[in-house]
């Protein structure tokens, strides 16, 4: 619909950001504190976005850490209490205070340069989508018929679940399961491609352990055939190696990664190529439509929970600044809010050894920490990949404090460093971020080794 035609009012302004994800609003905030136009489309919808999704996991999993666990109610307290200060950063009514202009409806486009939301005609030198995915619920016989839990969903429980089946391997799945075993029900963990598909092994091999400690059953490789109503419970069958189960839980909980929401954006008209796996988008986050971009989950439904924010920031940069926009710039990051917690940054091990064949594997466990001790036992270990030259490639953290152990190594990586300037990074003691320094020194103890290096050290001992 052009100008012309329509019957709405028109508005115009320098860009149009579509969602609800925290990466548009923080792009909404810096381009409007610059000085331009922007226009927030807030279309309708009850469902989580990944920032928020992750905040409720990072307090399940705190909640339930330690002897004495937190009740559900407060559980469900404590998560309203971590949202509040974004809610208010984030509230339609501090964006309007700010010269953002806020439009809650269903937007459509209706043509390459203009969109219908909210009774009106929005048009915008550029479009941001910026959101839009949901839990993606297999086709599993019967589980349209039975009311099913997703990682949306399951926090609007009114208490424990007597027994939880968890159909699910993704880190997501594994995260709720933990928690809600640790809160003292029963849990069934069906794992049809196995553990945390895409992590490092190890680590999934770690956390595989420390889930059957916690008292979760698993069923790796089976695939859930059938579901149905029982009596006051919910019947599952499931096949494993042949093999033929059944299962009687009170509640099912699907998490089986996430897909674009079904909307109706209109993207075809705005010619925007689009498919099961979000908006295809370049090197530079631009759509088919040279005026549209896409960030975060509108993109990649799987996206990790802080990648749009930082695609906002190269975003900023290119709008206001024209900065090219180079999004194989931002370092890989994912991560799985259990007890212990997992964070990979960079390639993993299978990826740096196709690309490296003279890759080093750096491993060190918590222990050798002294800060890690501070809290208690401690848990877990730290990889890095470090190239023969010694570049940083990846690492792979599994311990309760993965997050701030991750910081350095993380900045390091970003930063293009190498295992020599972890390696001299400073840092306050006791603490347990040490331990990635502590892993890069071995690189020059196993250097020490080299005959060559060895001869050196002799032939300077004579000079005193």
């Amino acid at each position: 619909m052009s100008r012309s035609s329509s019957l709405l009012p028109v508005e115009t302004v320098d860009t149009c950001i579509v969602g609800a994800d925290p990466g548009g609003f923080s792009l909404a905030l810096a381009l409007a504190a610059a000085g331009t136009s922007v226009a927030v489309v807030l279309p309708p919808g009850g469902g989580l976005t990944l920032q928020e999704l992750a905040l409720r996991l990072a307090v399940l999993r705190t909640a339930t850490a330690g002897d004495r666990p937190r009740a559900w109610p407060d559980v469900q307290r404590r998560i309203a209490s971590a949202a509040r200060p974004q809610a208010v950063n984030l509230a339609p009514r501090r964006l309007a205070a700010v010269g953002i202009r806020v439009v809650q409806g269903a937007a459509t486009f209706t043509g390459p340069r203009s969109l219908e939301a909210g009774g009106r005609v929005i048009e915008a030198r550029r479009f941001v989508l910026a959101g839009g995915a949901t839990p993606r619920v297999p086709a599993i016989p019967g589980l349209d018929d039975v009311p099913v839990l997703t990682p949306d969903t399951v926090w609007d429980l009114d208490g424990i679940p007597a027994h939880l089946a968890v159909v699910g391997a993704d880190e997501t799945a594994l995260a709720l399961a933990q928690g809600f075993r640790r809160l003292g029900a029963r849990v069934t963990l069906f794992a049809p491609e196995g553990l945390l598909p895409g992590f490092d092994r190890d680590m999934a091999g770690a956390l595989r352990d420390r889930l059957a400690a916690d008292g979760v059953t698993l069923f790796e490789e089976a695939r859930v055939t059938g579901v149905e109503r029982q009596g006051d419970g919910i019947a599952l069958t499931a096949s494993r190696g042949g093999e033929d189960g059944a299962l009687v839980v009170s509640h099912v909980l699907v998490s089986a990664g996430r897909e674009p929401a079904p909307g109706a954006l209109g993207l075809d008209a705005a010619g925007i190529v689009h498919g099961p796996r979000g908006i295809a988008v370049d090197g530079w986050l631009l759509t088919a439509n040279r005026r549209v971009f896409a960030i975060g989950e509108a993109s990649d439904p799987a996206a990790e929970p802080g990648l749009s924010e930082r695609q906002a920031a190269l975003l900023a940069g290119h709008v206001l600044l024209r900065r090219p926009v180079r999004a194989s710039d931002l370092l890989p990051i994912r991560s799985a809010l259990t007890s212990p917690a997992l964070v990979e940054l960079g390639l993993g091990e299978a990826e740096a050894r196709r690309r490296d064949a003279r890759c080093r594997i750096l491993r060190l466990p918590l222990a050798e920490s002294p800060g890690a001790h501070v809290a208690g036992p401690p848990e877990g270990h730290v990889k890095l990949i470090v190239s023969a030259k010694g570049r940083l490639l990846g690492a792979a953290i599994l311990a309760e404090e993965a997050a701030a152990i991750a910081a350095p190594v993380a900045l390091a990586m970003g930063r293009g460093l190498t295992v020599h300037d972890l390696a001299a990074i400073q840092l306050p003691y006791p603490g347990v971020s040490d331990i990635g320094k502590r892993a890069a020194l071995a690189y020059f103890s196993n250097r020490l080794s080299n005959p060559w290096i060895r001869r050196t050290i002799r032939l300077l001992r004579w000079f005193g």
